[in-house]
């Protein structure tokens, strides 16, 4: 009987419970060639919650090393143990470097950066998802920003959102809106002003007392 099917490998960047992981056809779950990368917010067996990206390299690099590093190292120390580390001594070598190969790939690879960290703390604070930017596709941008805006709308009536960032506030949760809507609106619309309107919320953001989300991003 051959075992076949699709499966996730190759999860990298976790933090807060998001990371990032790739869907691979497999073999006996011996991973193949990967179909699609996802940034997951929520999991189960089997089953993931979030979003798909373009294949993500760092994930496929990390899910094919991992694999067969662990495979050619569980070969090689076996083969030491059972014939002696005198008799086998390149073969040892060669075994234990690939040991410590797949300790790197599984326990170190791909971990998120302080720099990283910060940014997605940030989005975390705002949102309720700890994921940076970037992963957030154009079309998943543009929805949250109509979204994002709709909730300003409700929370400060016949207010602008751009009028009250270049004012200025005080109300951190009032900041930590303006914050996302500028953020959404610089990736939707990459214009010279709105770059600076996202650099002023990004300062305020900063300066302003920090709080737990009262709005989550909806996908």
């Amino acid at each position: 009987m051959i075992i076949f099917g699709t499966g996730f490998y190759g999860k990298i960047e976790d933090y807060k419970n998001h990371w990032i992981e790739t869907k691979f056809f497999h073999v006996f779950f011996i991973p193949l060639f990967p179909t699609s990368s996802m940034c997951v917010i929520d999991s189960s067996f089997r089953k993931r919650t979030g979003w798909d990206l373009a294949l993500h390299s760092k994930s496929v690099k990390a899910a094919y090393g991992r694999f067969f590093t662990f495979i050619i190292a569980a070969f090689f120390l076996f083969w030491t143990f059972e014939n002696g580390i005198k008799n086998f001594l390149a073969e040892s070598i060669f075994g234990f470097a690939m040991t410590a190969c797949w300790i790197y790939l599984y326990f170190f690879y791909g971990k998120p950066t302080a720099e990283e960290i910060q940014s997605r703390d940030k989005m975390a604070s705002c949102t309720g998802l700890s994921v940076l930017p970037h992963w957030i596709s154009f079309s998943h941008a543009e929805s949250q920003l109509k979204f994002f805006t709709t909730v300003y709308q409700e929370k400060y009536p016949d207010s602008d959102w751009k009028a009250d960032l270049k004012k200025g506030q005080r109300n951190p949760q009032q900041i930590k809106l303006l914050y996302t809507l500028a953020l959404f609106n610089c990736m939707i619309f990459d214009t010279p002003e709105n770059e600076e309107l996202y650099y002023k919320a990004d300062n305020d953001y900063q300066l302003a007392p920090q709080s737990s989300p009262d709005t989550r991003l909806a996908f």
